[in-house]
């Protein structure tokens, strides 16, 4: 019977190999999951005249703790496996029914699992019921999208790769796909861990895709390169090509003629197409990227601590301890400040800004964040007017924030009750009393109001201080009365150490 098992498990790996994915059941009753799934594409294939179908694939690490439920009827004795790329079983756990088990990604030395491909197998009674894989990450991978791309043009993604551990990578490879359409490039290396590939687009319908940057190894599984790497996979947007109505030549010169022509070529589609959402801008706006998975890497400290090495951004520690294990956070440094703040700060005043995604397990978490700014970030900047503010629905919120000097610049820390995007700010105050306590100017107008929580959201009328309405749009002054509103915060939220 064990023969059989791993003949049908040879089937399965040259299935999943492509970017493949996870399997569910051939009967509705079975499934596997786990608490590292990623969605993908569903997708169906034959098995030793089974059908499976290919909902999402499961990612760790060496050592990690994998939840995994085999889903079966009530009161059915099952089996699930652990399988390795060379075809042997490295675990396996018995049940009755609905089952969670824990799966360590290590041996009985203690010593984690080498990276690469490996898959859960539900077994009833000697039958394959459902299969599901799983990758022991050898290396992060993060893609880089643009938000939008327009149908039969060729458009450019970007990968950032580095190696975490194990043999080395064969090649990456990018994909986009939905349910129905995958197209896969290779990608080329362009220094410093950054791959990228043109894809083209003509056998894309419109629609929305997600791209997935997958990293492969020499070792080969049954005639295919195993999976090393996995990212998270990223939305873009196929739009339909414009049309134009083409030659009208004949009818430029009569007025009625006329008008009516101009009418259908306004300049304004073109104006449209021009103009992007914040989250494209975002999109397109991606300095540097880090996935790590949740794993403390500061025992001596409380809370689990991940070290995220980008530019400015360096380390997340979370409060909750629970949170370990319990996926990957993707950080985006923006090359440039995101709109989400500068549309009530001047460029200037940004020092930088991020993005951060974590598991839903980690969404709740307060958490500390450590920006280690340099002089040359900094500038001319004064610190102690810095502090850190986070996009939430509705505005911008101030979070609580401590600034320390160093010899090379100074470390800012904030606390965080959650995660999006975040800011490092800088406001001159226009005067601040003995007390430390910023004073907004006397003819700023009170065009922004500050909501629980700290959150601020303008108003849509402006005035004066005493409440009397002026008369224009009012959109300079309500960005500088913002600014002056958070100063106010900022200062009563902020410490600052030399």
């Amino acid at each position: 019977m064990r023969q059989s098992v791993l003949a049908g498990f040879g089937v399965f790996l040259l299935c999943i190999a492509a970017l493949g994915a996870p399997l569910a059941g051939a009967n509705g009753e079975y499934d596997v999951t786990t608490d590292r799934g990623i969605d993908v594409p569903d997708r169906t294939v034959e098995q030793g005249g089974d059908t499976f179908t290919i909902t999402t694939i499961s990612r760790g690490d060496p050592g990690d703790s994998v939840s995994v439920t085999a889903n079966a009827p009530e009161g059915t004795d099952i089996t699930l496996y652990l399988y390795n790329s060379d075809q042997a079983i490295v675990d396996a756990r018995e049940g009755t029914g609905t089952t969670t088990f824990e799966f360590a990604l290590e041996n009985d030395s203690g010593a984690g699992y080498e990276s690469g491909t490996y898959a859960f197998m539900l077994q009833q009674d000697g039958s394959r019921e459902a299969v599901h894989p799983l990758v022991v990450r050898g290396y992060s991978t993060a893609v880089n999208v643009p938000g939008s791309a327009t149908a039969g043009e060729d458009v450019s993604i970007s990968a950032t790769i580095e190696k975490l551990r194990g043999q080395d990578r064969e090649r990456v490879e990018i994909a986009v796909a939905n349910e129905g359409t995958t197209v896969r490039e290779t990608a080329t290396e362009d220094g410093s861990g950054t791959y990228s590939a043109t894809v083209d687009t003509s056998e894309l319908s419109p629609g929305t895709y997600d791209v997935y940057a997958t990293v492969r190894g020499s070792e080969q599984a049954l005639g295919q390169n195993e999976i090393l790497g996995l990212g998270d996979p990223q939305t873009l947007t196929i739009e339909e090509a414009e049309t134009s109505n083409g030659g009208g030549g004949g009818g430029g010169g009569g007025g009625g003629g006329g008008g009516s022509s101009g009418e259908s070529d306004t300049a304004e589609p073109d104006d449209t197409s021009d103009e992007t959402t914040p989250a494209e801008d975002q999109a397109r706006n991606v300095a540097e990227s880090v996935t790590k998975g949740i794993v403390d890497e500061d025992a001596e400290s409380q809370g689990v601590s991940v070290e995220i090495d980008t530019e400015t951004l360096t380390e997340i520690t979370f409060s909750d301890g629970a949170v370990q294990a319990t996926g990957d956070l993707t950080v985006e440094r923006h090359a440039s400040p995101s709109s989400t703040f500068t549309q009530q700060f001047g460029d200037s005043d940004v020092v930088t800004s991020v993005n951060i995604e974590v598991p839903p397990a980690a969404a709740d978490s307060p958490a500390t964040l450590r920006f280690t700014l340099s002089e040359e970030s900094l500038g001319d900047r004064n610190p102690e007017n810095i502090g850190v503010v986070r996009a939430v629905d509705g505005g911008l919120q101030l979070i609580p924030t401590e600034v320390e000097s160093t010899d090379t610049g100074v470390v800012v820390t904030a606390e965080t009750p959650g995660f999006s995007e975040f800011a490092v700010v800088t406001v001159e105050p226009d005067s601040q009393d003995t007390s430390g306590t910023a004073t907004a100017d006397a003819t700023s107008t009170p065009d922004a109001t500050a909501t629980d929580g700290g959150a601020l959201t303008p108003n849509t009328q402006t005035g004066t201080a005493d409440g009397t309405a002026t008369s224009g749009d009012g959109s300079t002054r309500i960005v500088q009365v913002v600014v002056a509103t958070l100063l106010l915060v900022i200062v009563g939220a902020r410490r600052y150490r030399v």
